[in-house]
């Protein structure tokens, strides 16, 4: 089995990748845009990073009322809410072996 932190780059799978470079380790600048469980499984599945067509779902959430919530409640408890609220989040993707890309707001 191959270790993603050994992985190389070469130069026709991953000339998409900017900066990468052949014989350059780019788990980490591939990881940080998909997340390294798809960097290891496309590692240990020997997947073409050249694309492939997938179904797919995506997911935008959008908190009604957070600007309301945060200048009215008290950090921590604007933090308590948002901290439960993605747990939950995290729980059903992660569930699915979904992949989170970022919180933002």
């Amino acid at each position: 089995m191959n270790d993603p932190k050994s992985a190389n780059c070469n130069a026709d799978s991953t000339a998409w990748l900017p900066g990468c470079k052949n014989g350059t380790s780019c788990d980490d600048l591939f990881g940080r845009h998909v997340g390294e469980e798809v960097v290891r499984r496309a590692i240990d599945e020997n997947e073409s990073l050249s694309g492939d067509e997938r179904d797919v779902a995506i997911l935008f959430i959008d908190l009604v009322g957070s600007t309301q919530l945060a200048s009215t409640r008290e950090p921590h408890e604007v933090a308590e809410v948002l901290n439960n609220f993605f747990g939950i989040v995290v729980t059903a993707v992660d569930k699915r072996q979904g992949l989170i890309n970022k919180f933002q707001g």
